[in-house]
């Protein structure tokens, strides 16, 4: 269905996707969709739909339909084409057009301006940038005689307007420290050339020597540097230039760049693309993916994580509000939660610890079944943050599952919240989970006054020289005083005891409903009961286990193998 804005600069957007699996995504002129996921999902393919709909009437493959709508009438389309191109007649009198790199019939106009087929105008108001069109998109480009020809290239825009030269070559700094700039004295080539600074937090002056010689000694060519240099700028170049098109097309722009250039970017994709341009975006990096969500413009971002199952392609939008929550919030942003959109299945943990361990166990063989697992362990370092993680991956397609000590049902707030965060229904456990809960606090203290005033003499009597360090002795300290809580009883010994006491049938029942969301209780109570005999807790414990014993048959570790094969083995799905 045609939709028609009355306006003088016409435009082209993307009004509706509809994935193979029947998901709608509805569509903004100004939005910016990102396109997230495993590998062989349909990202890429994706943005080739939408540039194949745009030209021709050929059959789709991850998206089933895809509606334009259309932003002004012909007569504005004619007018404005008119207006920034150069208009000849052939031999037959017929005019014809030469405007941004595309030459035909202006007749032909009237008739491509339908939502069916835009024909030689997708090529107007539609632009593509792939990793291999940005590996040449530095290169010098063809010089034009600009009072005869209008300009189409990105070379030619930043060529007639040096104030959009110094902001992109400002962006180009601010990723490498050095500046970018172009050259107007390159005869029938446009060359574009780095020059170096000698202090990244001090560019040099922006000047415009219209001495050749010089500017080719204190510059080098921007082909000749490194493809992350060249592909940034061209993403750069495609993203501030273009005069026409009002959807761009952007596959993998991390391709070639480290961590901190890809994120910069991304930040710049967001907030530097040209007014009225809908953006479309394939990429397979948090840090892109985190850049776009920090940008100013972050309120106009849809992100949609795709998966794949035979032939069919499932689309999950983010909730809005929640991938906000995870952009904005710092802790999150260093532990790179978002990261999870990228893999088939994400496991939050608590720790740093946790996520070491268990990670190294379920790269054993036995453990895994024989394939490379494409899981990514998120730790939250806190039990307090694993439920909005936990909702935010699920809500979005990709199989979470969360381990959590044992100790997480004393936590009623925390607890229900991890639970409901898995699409548990709190009314299947409520019951059980207080009857467990009731019976382990009525256990009561572990240690009494003088029992723990005995613990605390025997540790001051010890010499220096028995601790590692002041954190172990602050450990054995704290450790004293965990075990006056009924919990650490069962953090130290494990399910076992309530298994055999009066809560035995409630706990087997909660734990059933519990791993069929993929909230995981570990069985030993803690990570460190995986293998009690190494003493100290968190990372040195890991260290120490994983220096001392064969993952795959030490016998100390059967325990950790079995749970790691339940959790890995479990059919989990998200949504479902």
């Amino acid at each position: 269905m045609i939709t028609k804005t009355p306006t003088t600069t016409p435009s082209v957007t993307v009004a509706s996707l509809t994935f193979t699996d029947g998901t709608v995504v509805h569509l903004e002129p100004s939005d910016v969709v990102v396109f997230v996921g495993p590998n062989n999902v349909g990202k890429t393919q994706a943005l080739r739909d939408i540039s194949t709909k745009a030209a021709t009437d050929q059959s789709t493959l991850v998206l089933s339909d895809i509606q334009f709508a259309f932003h002004g009438s012909g007569e504005d389309v004619q007018d404005y084409i008119e207006k920034s191109g150069i208009v000849t007649k052939d031999a037959q009198g017929r005019s014809r057009i030469d405007a941004f790199g595309v030459r035909a019939d202006l007749g032909s106009i009237w008739h491509q301006w339908a939502p069916q087929r835009l024909d030689w105008l997708g090529r107007l108001f539609l632009r593509e940038s792939n990793t291999t069109s940005r590996l040449t998109g530095s290169d010098p480009a063809d010089s034009r005689n600009f009072e005869e020809q209008s300009p189409f290239l990105p070379h030619h825009f930043l060529y007639l307007d040096r104030n959009l030269e110094e902001t992109i070559s400002g962006h180009f700094h601010q990723a490498f420290g050095h500046r970018l700039m172009v050259i107007r004295q390159g005869g029938n080539k446009i060359p574009l050339r780095i020059k170096r600074s000698s202090k990244a937090s001090e560019p040099p002056p922006f000047d415009y020597n219209n001495d050749f010689q010089y500017l080719m000694q204190s510059t080098e060519p921007l082909s000749k540097q490194g493809d992350g240099m060249r592909s940034f700028a061209a993403v750069l170049l495609d993203l501030m230039t273009t005069e026409t098109a009002s959807v761009l097309l952007l596959d993998e722009p991390e391709a070639f760049l480290h961590p901190p250039q890809a994120e910069l970017l991304g930040n710049l994709i967001a907030s530097e693309r040209r007014p009225n341009t809908q953006l479309f975006v394939s990429t397979h990096s948090p840090d892109v993916l985190n850049g776009i969500l920090s940008a100013r413009a972050s309120a106009r971002v849809r992100v949609v994580r795709l998966e794949r199952q035979d032939d069919v392609n499932y689309a999950f939008e983010l909730d809005q509000e929640l991938t906000s929550t995870l952009a904005s919030d710092p802790a999150m942003r260093y532990l790179s939660a978002l990261g999870g959109l990228f893999h088939d299945r994400v496991i939050v943990c608590e720790a740093d610890a946790d996520c070491l361990f268990y990670n190294s166990v379920l790269r054993v063989p036995s453990v895994n079944g024989g394939t490379t697992p494409d899981v990514l362990f998120i730790h939250t370092s806190t039990k307090s943050r694993m439920h909005t993680v936990s909702r935010a991956l699920r809500e979005s397609g990709v199989t979470v599952d969360a381990i959590a000590d044992v100790d997480l049902l004393r936590m009623n707030v925390e607890f229900r919240r991890q639970y409901e965060a898995l699409d548990g229904i709190w009314e299947l456990v409520s019951e059980d989970v207080e009857t467990v809960r009731n019976w382990v606090e009525g256990l009561g203290p572990t240690l009494d006054v003088k029992e723990a005033l005995g613990r605390l003499s025997e540790i001051t009597s010890m010499e220096p020289t028995e601790f590692s360090d002041v954190l172990e002795l602050r450990n054995r300290v704290r450790d004293i005083f965990r075990e006056s809580s009924p919990w650490a009883r069962i953090k130290k010994e494990g399910t076992k005891p309530i298994l055999e006491g009066e809560a035995g049938t409630s706990f087997e029942r909660l734990t059933h409903e519990l791993t069929a969301v993929g909230l995981w209780l570990v069985p030993v109570g803690e990570l460190e009961g995986f293998c009690d005999s190494e003493s100290g807790r968190g990372n040195r414990w890991v260290n120490r286990v994983l220096a001392r014993y064969d993952l795959d048959t030490a016998v100390e570790l059967q325990c950790a193998r079995a749970f790691m094969s339940s959790v890995w083995s479990s059919q989990v799905r998200s949504g479902e």
